[in-house]
């Protein structure tokens, strides 16, 4: 019998963005958040209910992260090494925080597996904003809708209901946060995105999805903002639209 799998949710999605300042006030505007103070350390997470989102200037110029939770990460750790799967970054360990980073199959998604204090407490909103402040779905990208679905359901520890069909690919429920959609990369209309770090381009946006009660509106306020709507599709799966902020990153807004 698999062993239970100490890793358990979507904890946090870091966005690469080039100035922190910039980047928190902007985002902390778009979600109608309190307008940050100066950023003291080296990132920034939005006060935001379940899973996070962390404004990371290390990872400019590179993909982004996805960081999932748990308790036990020497168990984690053994879990990784025992499956073999391919860890691009060793254990760390710090007073408040420890992880070690691995890669997905066909090392399409970094990810980060982290034991720390992940809860953030959210700040109350003024209600004006028609996107909540939320990340209701994570995307992992893949040629493989299957096989990456699997590897997911493993890691984790995920019972075979907890995954369903999708239009462009499939859905996994984790036990709490944001939901996991494996995303077919033949049926993303977000192209390639050019990393002059990496000297290629990947795969990777969207990051995301945010919903709303009121798509127009959503739409309205991001441009409104100074993000830029990329594409629109309706499709099974509802209606939405993909905008990009100004660091680049696109992702998707969802009427739910």
């Amino acid at each position: 019998m698999e062993r239970k799998s100490p890793i358990t949710h979507i904890a946090a999605v870091f966005l690469p963005v080039r100035e922190l300042a910039r980047s928190a006030a902007w985002w902390s505007d778009l979600l109608d958040l309190p307008s940050p103070d100066a950023p003291a350390g080296a990132v920034y997470a939005l006060p935001i209910a379940g899973t996070g989102l962390i404004l990371d200037p290390n990872q400019y110029g590179f993909p982004h992260l996805v960081m999932y939770g748990t308790a036990d990460i020497d168990d984690a750790y053994r879990l990784a090494r025992e499956r073999s799967y391919d860890i691009f970054h060793n254990l760390q360990r710090f007073s408040n925080v420890a992880y070690f980073n691995v890669f997905d199959p066909g090392k399409r998604n970094g990810i980060m597996i982290c034991q720390g204090d992940d809860a953030a407490e959210p700040a109350a909103a003024s209600g004006r904003c028609p996107i909540r402040a939320e990340v209701r779905r994570v995307f992992a990208h893949s040629d493989d809708v299957d096989e990456t679905a699997q590897w997911y359901g493993a890691m984790l520890g995920l019972a075979p209901g907890a995954r369903s069909l999708a239009e462009e690919g499939c859905e996994l429920r984790p036990a709490r946060g944001a939901l996991l959609h494996i995303l077919d990369r033949r049926r993303n209309p977000i192209p390639p995105v050019y990393y002059g770090k990496l000297g290629a381009s990947v795969v990777g946006h969207p990051m995301f999805e945010l919903t709303t009660p009121d798509l127009s509106a959503a739409r309205e306020w991001v441009e409104a903002k100074g993000g830029e709507i990329v594409a629109t599709d309706g499709g099974e799966a509802g209606r939405h639209f993909y905008f990009r902020d100004p660091d680049g990153n696109t992702n998707r807004v969802a009427e739910a």
